[in-house]
């Protein structure tokens, strides 16, 4: 097969794709937010209750960052998530895809005037060596809860497989093209 029996169409449509395949790859692209539904409760009788939407970006290894946080607790909103480091939880802000979804760090939020920290605990002292998610309020008091977060699924198509759903569409149109008779 020759260059010259390929239709000049399709020489076109495969430079183009090679072309943005070769310019896609040193391209930095921004990172896609992954979003993810929480709820929390109190497991000892308490009535504690929060939910909302957790926004991380993928680690790439299975962490993800907590970046932003909406929702509530009892009926008060969050306030702004308290940036890694820099609570006196020592929070991370990282939420695992499997197993034990957050660390000893936990996340932490600005809650009514005061800091709440959400993390998982191994033999808590302050809570007769309780293992499991903690709700922390901290300087005003803490609870163990049942946390779970759910990753919601994107209806939006990455790039890549727009593009190549694209190509294709455009294939099968110029194949359609030929085949009609003039």
């Amino acid at each position: 097969m020759t260059m010259k029996s390929i239709p000049k169409m399709f020489r076109k449509a495969a430079l183009l794709a090679a072309l943005l395949s070769a310019t896609s790859a040193f391209a930095d692209p921004d990172p896609v937010p992954v979003l993810w539904d929480f709820t929390y409760a109190s497991n000892n009788g308490g009535n504690t209750k929060a939910s909302g939407v957790l926004t991380t970006l993928d680690q790439g290894d299975g962490r993800f960052l907590i970046t932003g946080i909406t929702g509530q607790r009892n009926g008060i909103a969050f306030g702004n998530l308290i940036a890694p480091g820099s609570s006196a939880t020592h929070n991370d802000n990282l939420l695992f895809a499997r197993g034990r979804q957050l660390t000893a760090g936990g996340f932490s939020v600005e809650f009514a005037r005061h800091e709440l920290n959400i993390s998982y605990q191994t033999s808590f002292s302050q809570l007769g060596g309780y293992t499991g998610y903690v709700d922390t309020l901290v300087r005003a008091g803490l609870g163990p809860i049942s946390f779970t977060a759910t990753r919601q699924v994107s209806p939006i198509p990455e790039p890549a497989e727009a593009l190549l759903l694209s190509l294709g569409l455009a294939g099968l149109a110029a194949a359609a093209r030929r085949r009609r008779p003039t």
